[in-house]
């Protein structure tokens, strides 16, 4: 029918639900909370307040948030490793 609104279910939602588990989760939060911007920064401490179950609803809410503070705190880990033990030019 013409001119009514949509339902909900007649739209189609690209929901992405991430696959990270509350440690990896942890990790990205503490990357939000030394790099990301404010929204981020609470974010981070709202992921620390949470328990499992909200943690979880708070990766799946905002997974690219969650998924690329995780790589950049793998990538600042490894930095830090090398630069730790450089490896020594003969």
């Amino acid at each position: 029918m013409k001119g009514l609104p949509r339902t909900a279910d007649q739209y189609s939602y690209d929901i992405k639900v991430t696959n990270m588990d509350y440690t990896e989760g942890h990790r990205a939060a503490q990357n939000m909370e030394r790099m990301g911007g404010s929204f981020e920064r609470q974010l981070a401490l709202a992921y620390y307040r949470a328990d499992s179950t909200n943690a979880q609803r708070l990766r799946n809410a905002f997974p690219e948030i969650f998924e690329k503070n995780l790589e950049l705190y793998e990538f600042y880990l490894k930095e830090e490793a090398k630069s730790r033990n450089p490896i020594p030019n003969f």
